[in-house]
């Protein structure tokens, strides 16, 4: 069977050529990153990070990237920080329970600081709230576009299998 030149050659090539065709239609028809446009909604993608209890959360979207951070404080309120990779206009959030969509979400407070190569830093607190059935909104101003984002409100407390 492998006497053939041919076959031989085939089975060299072909593996070589459906790599240069994976490449090729992605080139032709993938899609391109485009700018922001002002006044436009965009999503951001909540992160791995932010669906358990892993201390922290990651949004982002391109190149816009926004890490939350929360502590609880002796009056059982919550501390959020988060921190942004761009110099964003406001910062609002809410956590509300699973499907309102009556609640106003509370504007962040630019603190001015900055934390390593993050470039605003932003603050807020709110009170107690149901880690297991409540959802985080998150929405972002920056150069007039809005980013927004739901997701599950579970990652404020760090667990590892240590804590107990």
């Amino acid at each position: 069977m492998f006497t053939n030149k041919h076959i031989i050659i085939a089975m060299l090539v072909a593996p070589l050529l459906a790599i240069l065709a994976y490449f090729a239609t992605d080139l032709a028809i993938g899609e391109k990153p485009q700018p922001a446009v002002a006044g436009q909604n965009y999503k951001l993608a909540a992160g791995p990070d932010c669906r358990y209890a892993s201390g922290k959360c990651t949004l982002r979207n391109g190149e816009l990237t926004i890490t939350m951070r929360a502590t609880q404080d002796a009056l059982q309120q919550w501390q959020f920080v988060a921190n942004a990779n761009q110099p964003l206009e406001s910062l609002s959030m809410a956590i509300v329970p699973k499907g309102d969509s009556t609640t106003a979400p509370v504007v962040m407070a630019n603190t001015g600081k900055t934390d390593e190569d993050m470039l605003s830093q932003w603050t807020v607190t709110l009170p107690d709230f149901d880690k297991e059935l409540d959802q985080m909104r998150v929405v972002a101003v920056l150069g007039q576009s809005l980013y927004i984002v739901e997701t599950p409100a579970i990652f404020p407390e760090f667990e590892t299998i240590f804590s107990e």
